[in-house]
Protein backbone atom coordinates (compact mmCIF):
# COMPACT_ATOMS: atom_id res chain seq x y z
CA UNK A 1 0.00 0.00 0.00
CA UNK A 2 1.11 3.48 -0.74
CA UNK A 3 -0.35 6.65 0.36
CA UNK A 4 0.37 10.39 -1.53
CA UNK A 5 -0.71 13.12 0.69
CA UNK A 6 -1.42 16.54 -0.38
CA UNK A 7 -3.60 19.74 0.14
CA UNK A 8 -5.37 17.82 3.40
CA UNK A 9 -6.04 14.49 1.58
CA UNK A 10 -4.24 10.94 1.46
CA UNK A 11 -4.59 8.79 -1.43
CA UNK A 12 -4.22 5.63 -1.26
CA UNK A 13 -3.22 2.80 -3.60
CA UNK A 14 -5.12 -0.23 -1.74
CA UNK A 15 -4.14 -2.34 -4.58
CA UNK A 16 -6.94 -4.65 -4.64
CA UNK A 17 -9.31 -2.65 -2.61
CA UNK A 18 -8.60 0.36 -5.60
CA UNK A 19 -7.97 3.84 -4.53
CA UNK A 20 -9.40 5.43 -1.64
CA UNK A 21 -9.44 9.35 -0.83
CA UNK A 22 -9.41 10.49 2.85
CA UNK A 23 -9.94 13.89 4.76
CA UNK A 24 -7.01 14.08 6.88
CA UNK A 25 -6.79 17.73 7.38
CA UNK A 26 -7.47 17.12 10.87
CA UNK A 27 -5.54 14.35 12.23
CA UNK A 28 -7.97 13.74 15.17
CA UNK A 29 -11.01 13.96 12.68
CA UNK A 30 -9.78 11.51 9.34
CA UNK A 31 -12.34 10.36 6.97
CA UNK A 32 -13.33 8.74 3.81
CA UNK A 33 -14.06 10.78 0.78
CA UNK A 34 -14.38 8.38 -1.43
CA UNK A 35 -13.03 4.96 -2.82
CA UNK A 36 -13.04 4.20 -6.89
CA UNK A 37 -13.58 0.64 -6.96
CA UNK A 38 -11.32 -1.28 -9.65
CA UNK A 39 -11.12 -4.33 -11.16
CA UNK A 40 -14.41 -6.22 -12.58
CA UNK A 41 -16.12 -2.10 -12.45
CA UNK A 42 -18.93 -3.73 -10.47
CA UNK A 43 -18.74 -0.31 -7.82
CA UNK A 44 -17.25 3.10 -7.70
CA UNK A 45 -17.66 5.95 -9.46
CA UNK A 46 -14.39 5.71 -11.59
CA UNK A 47 -13.98 2.16 -13.07
CA UNK A 48 -10.13 0.70 -14.08
CA UNK A 49 -8.62 -2.46 -14.33
CA UNK A 50 -6.28 -4.40 -12.72
CA UNK A 51 -4.72 -3.16 -9.11
CA UNK A 52 -3.81 0.21 -8.43
CA UNK A 53 0.06 -0.12 -7.51
CA UNK A 54 0.80 3.48 -6.47
CA UNK A 55 -0.48 7.19 -6.98
CA UNK A 56 1.18 10.18 -7.75
CA UNK A 57 -0.99 13.75 -7.68
CA UNK A 58 -0.29 16.46 -9.05
CA UNK A 59 -2.62 19.61 -8.65
CA UNK A 60 -5.61 18.43 -8.74
CA UNK A 61 -5.05 14.87 -10.81
CA UNK A 62 -3.74 11.49 -9.29
CA UNK A 63 -2.06 9.71 -11.74
CA UNK A 64 -2.87 6.24 -10.94
CA UNK A 65 -0.41 2.73 -11.75
CA UNK A 66 -3.00 0.22 -12.19
CA UNK A 67 -1.01 -2.77 -13.06
CA UNK A 68 -2.17 -4.52 -15.38
CA UNK A 69 -4.57 -1.75 -16.38
CA UNK A 70 -1.71 0.59 -17.35
CA UNK A 71 -1.99 4.28 -16.35
CA UNK A 72 -5.25 6.31 -15.61
CA UNK A 73 -5.51 9.95 -14.43
CA UNK A 74 -8.71 10.82 -12.30
CA UNK A 75 -9.64 14.39 -11.86
CA UNK A 76 -9.87 14.92 -7.34
CA UNK A 77 -11.15 18.48 -7.44
CA UNK A 78 -14.26 17.31 -5.96
CA UNK A 79 -12.98 14.47 -4.26
CA UNK A 80 -16.18 13.48 -3.16
CA UNK A 81 -16.41 12.86 -6.76
CA UNK A 82 -13.45 11.73 -8.38
CA UNK A 83 -13.86 11.49 -12.70
CA UNK A 84 -11.44 9.34 -14.81
CA UNK A 85 -10.12 11.97 -17.84
CA UNK A 86 -7.60 10.38 -19.41
CA UNK A 87 -5.41 7.11 -19.17
CA UNK A 88 -3.08 4.93 -21.21
CA UNK A 89 -2.95 1.48 -22.09
CA UNK A 90 0.56 0.09 -21.43
CA UNK A 91 2.28 -3.09 -23.30
CA UNK A 92 3.07 -4.22 -19.51
CA UNK A 93 2.51 -4.21 -15.65
CA UNK A 94 2.79 0.00 -14.32
CA UNK A 95 3.93 -0.52 -11.22
CA UNK A 96 4.63 3.28 -10.52
CA UNK A 97 4.64 6.58 -11.86
CA UNK A 98 6.63 9.82 -12.28
CA UNK A 99 5.62 13.16 -13.66
CA UNK A 100 7.63 15.53 -14.72
CA UNK A 101 6.68 18.57 -16.46
CA UNK A 102 4.19 17.61 -18.78
CA UNK A 103 5.45 14.03 -19.16
CA UNK A 104 4.16 10.98 -17.23
CA UNK A 105 6.71 8.54 -16.75
CA UNK A 106 5.90 4.81 -16.29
Amino acid sequence: MRVAVAQGKAYVAASGGGLEIYDVSDPLGVYRLSHLSFPDGSGGSVVTDGEVENVEVVGNLVYVANYDGGLRIVDVSEPQSPQLVGGYDALGDVFDTQVLGDRVYL
